[in-house]
């Protein structure tokens, strides 16, 4: 039987998206291009399309990379 498709609350959509507007206004202040960023994550740019727009099937693994790679801390350490 097939898994049914996660249904994710509004809230976490909103983060998601305040994410992804996030790290590309921060790749946009280091001047660099989305190809740029998918040569630096190695996927490819329509990844990283999907990834500033909020995509919840971006993988964490990714998202947390692409904010380290455009110099934007996550965990305060």
């Amino acid at each position: 039987m097939p898994k049914a498709p996660l249904t994710l609350s509004s809230s976490t959509l909103s983060v998601l998206k305040t994410l992804g507007a996030m790290i590309k206004a921060a790749r946009l202040e280091r001047g660099m291009s989305q190809a740029e960023l998918s040569q630096r994550l190695g996927v490819s740019r329509s990844t990283v399309i999907f990834l500033e727009k909020g995509e919840p099937k971006v993988s964490v693994g990714t998202v947390f990379e692409a904010a380290t790679v455009v110099g934007m801390p996550l965990i305060a350490e």
